[in-house]
């Protein structure tokens, strides 16, 4: 495994406070799920060249079981060996009850930070001891005063919290050959096990609730447990919120809100105000707070920047209904309501609940089911919109679309030609 990372050119450095770099601990556990869906992808058995405990060579089976089953054309369940066997028991340290926080600045990592530093689950609370903070994922592992600057905009926060920032430096994003979209917990989680010789556990902040979870998706409740090895705990935490919820908890904490940074299309701190991500958030703190103008943003909302929005996946589009749920259910009234209702509406039928749009537009069965397969393989392959666009199954959308509004144009000429042979029949015969 270190064998094929090298080849690859693969590098993770680790930057603790007060001792420098700090090495990866002696098993490969967060090296294996590093690589564990190329290897999916290629089908083919793999062997790590160093030591892995039990309990992540069974949960690797599992997780690759899993995908498998959720996504069968693209992963594979495949074989994992290794040269050497860690005990379990072997493995475990006497830091049990301390625990990290993966951290990039956005709404599910504050979250998670602010529910565990300031116990809110009281003794369902994990002891945070730290963050870890990885540049090369979010941020591109080349854009180094970017990231600084991404550092100092969150560091009010984390000081006020007491929390010390792990920095993982790491190049691998750009080697890695998966879709971003179902890899991304995975990677994250192998960075988070170069901790696993100074923390049990590690916690990793929800993407969807229980009530809405999305699958398939690169991080959730039903596999992120198992990226876990026997000595740290992968934690999905935060899933019993949605995320118009975890902005409430946010908005109580000033320093919380205006550190909070979840743009990745604009500067490394500081969200644009004008991507799908920021237009989203906007709707997060409205919905939660009813605040339009939340200190994490520099600029005014656009409220009719929404009707322009597209959603390139499932994921998002559950995320926008279930901010139309939340604003329904505190009775809030205004025209952002409007906008936001009327933009899941328009995309229904290309998500999860596109059957049920389809049951009023009077469409023939067979017309519906063919649709309703276009739609099927959109959920299936979990594809952003830029690609899926050029994708097989937009691309027979559009030509779908076209064909009916052609055989509906036929249908009309052709009653037109019939009633006018008739006419000149008529005018004929007499």
């Amino acid at each position: 495994m270190r064998e094929e990372l090298s080849k690859a050119g693969a590098i993770f450095k680790v930057f603790v406070p007060g001792k420098g770099v700090f090495l990866s601990p002696s098993t490969c556990d967060g090296f294996l799920f590093a690589v564990i869906f190329e290897a999916m992808m290629i089908g083919e058995p793999l062997h790590v060249h160093g030591s892995v405990s039990a309990k992540a060579l069974k949960n690797a089976a599992l997780y690759c079981e899993a995908w498998a089953n959720m996504l069968p054309a693209d992963y594979h369940a495949i074989e994992i060996t290794a040269d050497t066997i860690v005990d379990d028991r072997a493995a475990l340290t006497a830091l049990d009850d301390r625990a990290v926080s993966a951290f990039s600045g956005g709404l599910d990592g504050i979250f998670t930070a602010l529910r565990h530093k300031q116990r809110d689950l009281k003794a369902g609370s994990h002891d945070l001891d730290a963050v870890v903070m990885v540049h090369g994922l979010d941020v591109p592992h080349t854009e180094i005063e970017g990231f600084e600057r991404l550092q100092k905009r969150v560091k009010p926060l984390l000081d006020l919290l007491g929390l010390p920032v792990i920095t993982v430096w790491t190049d691998f994003r750009p080697l890695n050959r998966q879709t971003w979209g179902m890899s991304f917990s995975a990677q994250l989680s192998a960075c988070l096990h170069l901790m696993s010789g100074m923390y049990r556990y590690a916690l990793v902040g929800s993407s969807e609730p229980y009530s809405d979870i999305v699958l398939p998706w690169g991080s959730n409740p039903a596999t992120d447990y198992l990226l876990s090895g026997a000595s740290m705990e992968i934690v999905h935490d935060g899933a019993g919120y949605t995320r118009t919820e975890k902005v409430a908890r946010i908005a109580r904490n000033h320093v919380a809100t205006a550190c909070a940074k979840f743009c990745w299309e604009g500067e490394p701190d500081r969200n644009c105000g004008r991507c799908e991500k920021c237009i989203r958030t906007r709707f997060n703190f409205l919905a939660a707070v009813g605040d339009p103008y939340p200190a994490c943003f520099d600029q005014p909302l656009d409220i009719a920047s929404v009707s322009h929005l597209k959603l390139a996946s499932k994921a998002i589009y559950t995320e926008f209904k279930t901010v139309l749920k939340h604003t329904q259910k505190e009775g809030w009234q205004g025209s952002w309501i409007d906008g936001l209702k009327c933009l899941v509406d328009k995309h229904a039928t290309l998500y999860g609940d596109g059957a049920a749009a389809l049951s009023s537009t009077g469409l023939p069965d067979s017309e519906k089911t063919v649709i309703e397969r276009l739609e099927e393989e959109n959920r299936r392959l979990g594809l952003t919109l830029s690609v899926y666009e050029r994708s097989r199954g937009y691309r027979l959308w559009l030509c779908y679309n076209r064909l009916y509004r052609i055989r509906v144009l036929g249908l009309v000429l052709k009653c037109l030609r019939e009633r006018v042979g008739l006419f000149l029949r008529y005018m004929k015969a007499l």
